[in-house]
C-alpha cells in the first residue's frame, strides 16, 4: 500500500493522496472489526442456546430420576 500511495504522490502531489489512503484504513479497520464481532456475537449465541438445551435436559432427567425414586 505504501508503494501506491506514493505513486499517487508523484502523479498528484501531496496534499490529496493521504487522506485517501487515511480514511481507508479507518473505514478498512471497521469493517474489519466488525465482522470479527459479528462472528463472535453469533458463536456465543449459539453456545448460550446449546448450554439452555443441556439446562433443559438435564432438568428434565434430574425431574424422571425422582419420580423413578417415589
Amino acid at each position: 500500500w505504501t508503494d501506491v500511495l506514493y505513486w499517487m504522490n508523484d502523479a498528484m502531489g501531496f496534499e490529496l493522496p493521504w487522506v485517501y489512503f487515511v480514511s481507508l484504513v479507518i473505514f478498512g479497520s471497521f469493517f474489519v472489526l466488525n465482522l470479527v464481532l459479528g462472528v463472535l456475537s453469533g458463536e456465543f449465541s449459539k453456545e448460550r442456546e446449546k448450554a439452555k438445551a443441556r439446562g433443559d435436559f438435564q432438568k428434565l432427567r434430574e425431574k424422571q430420576q425422582l419420580e423413578e425414586d417415589l
